[in-house]
């Protein structure tokens, strides 16, 4: 048996013994049940049903504030001296796209102290530039986001509804 056909049989094991327990846990009404996934499109369509996944929110990486929350816990005046929050400041606008963990590598990046708030933001400009083209969100995928958000963002209703 090819590889391909062993991941199908035991997907399409997983997933029969799973739809009954997913529609149990949505009857009871007292469990919270997340599945997380960047592929829902090769969910089996028995799994995206209503009355087994009640809704499908999308979500994307973090906004600028998000950024800059996540980055400035990393970047403090302690560690980078006078220019920290220029520093934070410029890595945040330079990492859309990226995931918080993609932010907290580039943060850990940073050098410090920085003589000028120039070379501060030089700093973070030349961190983000290194891992833009590793990012786990294309650019491709970025741009299509807003759309795919408004697709799937929405409660997933029960046949006939």
């Amino acid at each position: 048996m090819r590889q391909s056909e062993q991941i199908r049989t035991i997907t399409a094991f997983v997933t029969a013994s799973m739809l009954p327990k997913l529609q149990d846990l949505h009857d009871r009404g007292r469990v919270l049940f997340f599945i997380c996934t960047n592929h829902f499109e090769s969910l089996d369509p028995a799994i995206k049903r209503g009355g087994r996944i009640d809704h499908i929110i999308a979500v994307g990486p973090p906004g600028r504030e998000a950024r800059w929350r996540i980055i400035s816990t990393i970047v403090s005046e302690g560690m980078h001296g006078r220019y920290w929050r220029e520093a934070a400041e410029e890595l945040a606008s330079e990492t859309d796209r990226f995931t918080r963990s993609e932010l907290l590598r580039v943060a850990r990046m940073l050098r410090g102290p920085w003589a000028t708030s120039e070379a501060a933001k030089a700093a973070a400009r030349r961190a983000a530039g290194k891992l833009k083209e590793s990012l786990t969100i294309s650019p491709e995928e970025m741009s299509t986001f807003g759309e795919q958000k408004v697709k799937f963002s929405h409660p997933v209703l029960e046949e006939g509804e």
